[in-house]
């Protein structure tokens, strides 16, 4: 995905990887406490400026691709 003097906030890991031009931060996803628990939202990753990002279908991807691996190599040593 590419931002051009834009911002993006994401909710989770999808983001996998980001240029170097784009500002990264991290913020609560309300701005009080009582939005906080009432939400269920705790925090949230803020992409702002121009630049690159490349974001993944599945938040835990490098835990899916671990465990993908593993069970191929399991199923091998068999």
């Amino acid at each position: 995905m590419h931002l051009e003097n834009d911002r993006l906030v994401v909710d989770g890991r999808y983001v996998v990887g980001r240029t170097g031009s784009l500002n990264y931060t991290v913020e609560r996803a309300t701005r009080s406490l009582f939005g906080t628990v009432s939400s269920g939202e705790g925090f949230v990753r803020v992409y702002e400026g121009t630049g690159d990002l490349l974001i993944a279908p599945i938040p835990y991807w490098r835990q899916r691709l671990y465990d993908s691996l593993s069970g191929l190599s399991a199923a091998k040593t068999r």
